[in-house]
């Protein structure tokens, strides 16, 4: 049966990078209980299981969005003097992928590099007045 809650905490990542929707999670959870009250696994109201899957993923959930924004706000950090001296981006970039993946890489390549390209947009000349 534990099995079942670990698979309950496995699930945040994939929905927190938008890999699986929720309710395709919620699903997997439901599907999960299910087979595991068929197997005589659970001594429980699958409801009851089920309901406490889903809290367990909002945990986890919650965590995995805490852990996103702060590795976020450390990136941004630490590339903001690079890009006030106009490093080249590639120096730029490795920065910012080295703080993701110190934080346990909960960024996809693809969202750091856009998080970068956004920063440098930012802070070019007359990039403010361009987004107007």
């Amino acid at each position: 049966m534990s099995d079942i809650y670990q698979m309950a905490a496995s699930l945040a990542r994939p929905v927190a990078r938008g890999y699986i929707t929720r309710t395709e999670a919620d699903a997997a959870l439901l599907a999960s209980t299910l087979a595991a009250k068929r197997r005589g696994k659970l001594p429980y109201e699958v409801r009851d299981v089920f309901g406490g899957l889903r809290h367990i993923l909002d945990l986890h959930l919650e965590k995995e969005r805490v852990r996103r924004m702060l590795t976020e706000q450390r990136i941004q950090r630490r590339i903001r003097p690079l890009v006030a001296l106009r490093k080249p981006s590639n120096a730029v970039l490795a920065e910012a992928h080295d703080v993701n993946g110190a934080e346990g890489f909960p960024f996809d390549e693809a969202d750091v590099t856009e998080m970068t390209v956004m920063q440098m947009f930012w802070a070019m000349p007359g990039a403010r007045s361009h987004a107007r």
